[in-house]
């Protein structure tokens, strides 16, 4: 399911972006350092050092950590969508597709107060002891199991209503239960 497709109706839905002021604080240093190193040799053709990088090197690098990688963690969030038949997310930019759960896989959800680094090595699309975690900040989540027994982790800035949602997710009777992620 897509989220905005009519077959399902929403019951949560949530938009999370990385805003982490230390996060920005580390692009914006990498970032101010990778223009000024440009501006310095290329612009002001002033040669940093005895051996300075080539001019192209700084291009790319500029390119690259002045302009694209402040870019790409801008526009990264995690979309969470739960509505009355399947659960759906995606980590946009790594994820174009959405990810979709039909309600019939999942065995219970439930509320976490986790721990990111040292439980999953951080924020992202991460892999810890629990399963997989797609989380963007903060500490609290939402433990989804399935029922072939795997687990993943929604981190949410609003956990008890994801939580909610989950459980109130219609399990139709009678039909044979799935496995994994579509």
């Amino acid at each position: 399911m897509n989220p905005g497709s009519t077959d399902d109706v929403i019951l949560f839905s949530e938009v999370q972006y990385f805003r982490m002021k230390g996060i920005w604080v580390l692009l914006g240093t990498i970032a101010v350092i990778a223009w000024y190193t440009f501006i310095f040799q290329v612009v002001l053709g002033e040669p940093l050092g005895t051996n300075p990088v080539p001019d192209i090197v700084l291009f790319v690098l500029l390119v690259i950590f002045g302009i694209l990688f402040p870019l790409w963690f801008f526009v990264m969030r995690l979309e969470v969508s739960v509505g009355r038949e399947t659960l759906s997310f995606r980590f946009y930019p790594m994820q174009i597709r959405w990810r979709s759960i039909h309600a019939d896989r999942i065995s219970g959800a439930e509320t976490v107060t986790y721990r990111p680094l040292r439980d999953y090595g951080g924020w992202g699309i991460r892999y810890g002891r629990g399963g997989m975690a797609y989380n963007v900040s903060g500490d609290r989540g939402v433990d989804v199991r399935l029922v072939d027994g795997k687990a993943f982790m929604l981190g949410s800035q609003r956990p008890e209503e994801l939580e909610m949602a989950v459980r109130a997710m219609h399990r139709p009777r009678g039909r044979t239960a799935g496995t994994g992620i579509s």
